[in-house]
């Protein structure tokens, strides 16, 4: 598999004036020394025992060439590194243990693998079979470095120079541990001197900077240096060839600033660097830098080591055993997941232990990961470790009532409001850094602007003056003024005991359960009211259903469904959620579907084992051929309904298809009709619909709403799918009709509300369960009570029925995944600004689509194609998004509008093309440089004239900022990206020879 990983393209072997050097690299691991995810019990992405195999079989291609870098934050991050740092420390540490059996070469500290303080730092240095390096890393008082400034290290006649730089913020973050033994220089004065050294001795130079490119600091810099400067070395007069960047958690590909090439591989080994050096030495002269070209290897499909689980094996099952030990107990489930938006027991909790262990009046903190918190039952250390999963101290400070305002105003920061008032989530700050403060009152007015939206702030019953004085309980990592905080980093510390803040939670859960009706709420509110209901809907955060009082009677239960589009992994857990409050309720119920769940004959099965009486009609059940849906309508167990599709030559309905169905459930008789978009037939391909019309609205369903009346049914229910916007207008047409609810929706939203008196109920795909009560009231009158239930994901349980047929369903789905489709004569890599995989799927797109052009953006092609068999599991990984195709009809400026965007996205164009030839100037002023378009054939696209273009849905709908193209019309394959690939490759001679593109040809050659 790795072997479509190295473009390079080598001599077997070298000239004497020719050398090649293979840098690999990784950075910001955090504790993944294994590839196993401690607080969800299952295997993960990235860790170092894939990264093993990864660099093996560098090295077996590359003997003698290959060096392993590693630019910080190794020791510390996940449960891994905290049992082995706190609770069962060993000899040598198994992170550095691991390291050792992959093979690095040199590494830096990173500001994390302080956390544990400088000893064990040293430990760790210790422990290492390789060097680390740093230029910036000061010991105190004698002020010596560290460790070596920078090491060479030899790969044939080539001296590799390897440096480090560690961000200067540690001293901020991690002061109290550092100050007294440790100083760190800033980082441009270091590299300055090192640079110029190194290359006395080196003939290539890298930095290894655990400091991201550029950008604002999260800290006071005043005294300490900025956080990321790495950028900086690309201007300096002495420079490094090659910078691996860490610490920012970005991802850099190939980036060049000046001179100088700079990767950034993901975080936690998720990817690994690959920087190809070729070096040349012209005749009399030294060695120097001839070629460079670099790429980010994923490692999530990369076998583990078995050499180096073994090797570990014992450290990863003492982590297993610590994280699953019980802790304490929940009388409830205490979820973490409103902790943004609504006042939330399990963070109230949080925020008390440490306000009461300090004596403060008041305690702040963040939610750092809304899919924690604790079951309503036996709490495992795992629980815990994600709810409050850093190394942090606890802290109190004393703050005024001006800085307080000042702290929860930078908080506010959080949520976004543009000018037309629509709320979302300010992406530049991280979720971890919106502190909610216990012990006060406030609101959050997003009617104001930034920096005056905290209202009505009060401590203990009385408005906060800006001259009043308090304590705060808050973590040592805020405390230190990160997060843009710095209104707390000078504040005095009034209490300071070096307790770390996890410790005392689980102490606090050891002396007594845990009841979520025993927590005092904090005050806190987002206003107004409408504010808080679109953050509501940002979080998915559903109104809790109308209780039925003892008064009451629940006659009938209805749950609703849409929107699985295929993601039958998610069945087995709506079904269990289905029966258990089936259960619950002692009432009759009734299982409908809004529609889309089906994608293929083979998936009918599964739908048959969720017990449904119906499902609407979708959209996406004309994506394939027009004589297999009739097919699965006849295999399905449960009625499909339509009642607004007829047969366009006799105004009759279908003859495989129902408008309605009459249920009696229970002696209570339940009409249920079905309606789909009509927009389908604009969608579709005329072929697929052909034969067909689509009324719309009201009138579409007049006759078939006149006969479910006639009927006289206790409730009648409209199952829908179409468009959260298009369901609400449709309700509004249905006034005095009869329908006494409304389900379905098209899986992208929630929806719950009323409509013309018509509870109306849209369900956002898998994660959602409608549910619609009918009660009869005490006063003897009959109302349809309704909420949305959030289900996580995750499999069925096992031993019932649908667990089985699941499990049939995914082994048959996994077998033809597996299977081939084709071979690959040679490896398709992302090298170049125009590859051959790219090439590759835009023709396919345009193939299957029978458009004259077709297009994929690079930044949604994730994965090399290597030679061999070619899978639809392979072809998933080069296109993980399963994006819908679609054919665009667009005129030929609209055509020029969009090429002329894909090259102003940078260096090279941000997309693919087949079909035609582009010629354009690269030194011409963005949005001037396109000279002309050639279609295959000769023929010139003209303004006037119309051109079809194949593509994936989420680029016609505007992303990667080519938003020409969300306004064309659109019209749906019935393929998915990868499936498109896979049926063009299977349509060619085999083996596969695919060719270098050249879509997009400068003037300047």
């Amino acid at each position: 598999m790795l072997s479509l990983l190295f473009a390079a393209s080598l001599f077997v072997t070298q000239a004497p004036d020719t050398a090649h050097v293979v840098l690999v690299a990784t950075t910001d691991v955090h504790g993944r020394a294994t590839a196993w995810d401690y607080l969800t019990e299952r295997a993960a992405p990235g860790g170092l025992t894939r990264v093993a195999t990864v660099v093996d079989s560098l090295r077996r291609r590359f003997p003698g060439q290959v060096v392993v870098l590693d630019a910080g934050d190794m020791l510390q991050g996940n449960a891994f590194a905290a049992y082995q740092a706190r609770q069962g420390r060993r000899q040598p540490n198994p992170i550095v243990e691991a390291m050792n059996l992959v093979g690095y070469d040199a590494a830096t500290p990173g500001n994390h693998d302080f956390d544990w303080g400088v000893p064990e730092l040293e430990r760790a240095l210790a422990d290492a079979a390789f060097p680390y390096v740093s230029a910036n890393l000061f010991r105190v008082p004698s002020d010596s470095l560290l460790v070596s400034p920078f090491r060479v290290l030899r790969r044939g006649p080539i001296r590799v120079g390897v440096t480090g730089f560690t961000t200067p913020g540690v001293m901020v973050w991690d002061g109290d541990r550092l100050r007294g033994k440790i100083r760190v220089e800033r980082i441009e004065a270091a590299a300055g001197r090192t640079f110029a050294d190194m290359r006395r001795s080196s003939d290539l130079v890298v930095a290894l900077a655990h400091s991201g490119v550029a950008g604002p600091s999260s800290y006071d810099t005043t005294g300490v240096g900025a956080e990321d400067v790495a950028g900086s070395f690309a201007t300096m007069k002495a420079r490094p060839d090659v910078v691996i960047v860490g610490h920012s958690h970005a991802e850099i590909r190939d980036s060049t600033l000046g001179e100088v090439r700079y990767v950034q591989p993901k975080p936690y080994a998720a990817s690994v660097a690959v920087v190809h050096v070729d070096m040349v030495r012209p005749r009399g002269r030294e060695w120097q830098v001839g070629r460079i070209r670099s790429e980010l290897v994923s490692t999530a499909e990369v076998t583990p080591s078995a050499v180096v689980e073994q090797r570990l094996r014992p450290a990863h099952d003492a982590v297993r055993a610590w994280v699953g030990e019980a802790i304490g107990m929940a009388i409830a489930p205490m979820p973490a997941a409103t902790g943004r938006a609504i006042i939330t027991p399990v963070v109230d909790w949080m925020l008390d232990v440490q306000r009461r262990r300090a004596g403060a009046t008041l305690a702040a903190g963040p939610v750092f990961d809304l899919r924690a918190g604790f079951p309503g039952d036996t709490i495992h250390r795992r629980d815990l470790l994600r709810l409050y999963p850093y190394e942090n101290t606890l802290r109190a400070v004393k703050i005024s009532g001006a800085q307080l305002k000042d702290y929860l105003e930078r908080s506010a920061r959080y949520f976004r409001v543009d000018a037309a008032g629509r709320i979302s989530i300010n992406d530049s700050m991280p979720g971890y850094d919106f502190d909610l403060v216990r012990g006060a009152r406030y609101d959050i007015d997003l009617r104001q602007p930034i920096g005056s939206r905290i209202r009505n702030l009060a401590v203990g019953d009385r408005p906060v003056a800006p001259s009043d004085s308090f304590t705060m309980a808050l973590n040592s990592h805020r405390q230190s003024g990160a997060g843009g905080y710095s209104m707390v980093a000078h504040a005095p510390v009034v209490y300071d005991r070096g307790e770390w803040i996890r410790e005392l939670l689980e102490e606090d859960l050891a002396r007594h359960k845990l009841d979520p009706l025993h927590v005092v709420p904090s005050n806190w509110r987002i206003v107004p009211e409408m504010a808080e209901k679109a953050v509501f809907k940002i979080y998915g955060i559903e109104l809790a259903p109308l209780p039925v009082s003892g008064g009451d009677s629940l006659l009938l239960r209805v749950f609703g469904t849409a929107g699985l589009h295929g993601r039958l992994e998610s069945v087995g857990t709506l079904a269990h959620a289905m029966d258990s409050l089936a259960a619950g309720c002692e009432c009759p119920t009734l299982r409908l579907d809004g529609g889309g769940a089906v994608t293929g004959r083979a998936e009918v099965p599964v739908l048959n084992g969720m017990g449904l009486a119906a499902s609407a009609l979708a959209e996406r059940d004309f994506d394939r051929s027009a004589d297999s849906l009739p097919k699965r309508v006849a295999e399905s167990r449960f009625t499909w309904l339509a009642a607004n599709v007829f047969d366009s030559a006799t105004g009759h309905r279908p003859a495989w298809l129902a408008p309605r169905t009459i249920l009696d459930t229970a002696g209570l008789r339940v009409a249920v009709l079905g309606y789909v978009t009509p927009d389908t037939k604009q969608r579709q391909p005329p072929e697929r619909t052909a034969g067909l019309r689509f009324g719309a609205g009201e009138l579409g369903l007049h006759a078939a709403l006149a006969e479910a009346r006639a009927a006289k049914p206790s409730l009648t229910i409209l199952i829908v799918h179409a468009g959260d916007e298009e369901l609400l207008h449709l309700a509004g047409e249905l006034r005095g009709s009869g329908v006494g609810l409304i389900l379905g929706g098209d899986g992208v939203d929630t929806v719950q509300t009323r409509i013309a008196g018509i509870p109306v109920l849209g369900v956002a795909g898998p994660g959602s369960l409608a549910i619609a009560d009918l009660v009869k009231t005490a006063a003897g009158g009959v109302e349809v009570q309704t909420s949305i239930e959030r289900i996580d994901p995750g499999p069925a349980p096992p031993g019932t029925h649908i667990a089985a047929t699941l499990d049939t369903f995914t082994r048959r789905r996994d077998s033809l995944a597996r299977r081939p489709v084709a071979q690959l004569k040679s490896p398709l890599t992302r090298t170049g600004s125009e590859h051959a995989l790219g090439g590759m799927i835009a023709e396919a797109r345009r193939n299957l689509a029978r458009a004259d052009l077709g297009l994929v953006r690079e930044a949604s092609i994730y994965a090399d194609l290597p030679a061999g068999p070619v899978t639809l599991a392979r072809l998933r990984a080069v296109e993980p998004a399963g994006a819908d195709l679609v054919r665009l009809t667009l005129s030929g400026t609209q055509v020029r509008a969009l090429l002329e965007r894909a090259l102003d996205a940078g260096d090279q164009p941000s997309v693919h093309l087949a079909g035609g030839v582009v010629r354009y100037d690269p030194r011409a002023p963005a949005g001037q440089r396109l000279k002309e378009v050639t279609l295959v054939g000769g023929k010139k696209v003209k303004a006037n004239e119309s051109y079809t273009l194949a593509t994936d849905d989420a680029t016609a709908a505007g992303a990667g900022g080519l938003t020409m193209l969300a306004a064309a019309p659109v019209e749906r394959v019935g393929l998915l990206d990868s499936e498109a690939v896979a049926a063009y490759l299977r349509r060619l001679p085999q083996p596969v020879e695919v060719g270098a593109s050249s879509a997009f040809q400068s003037t300047r050659r």
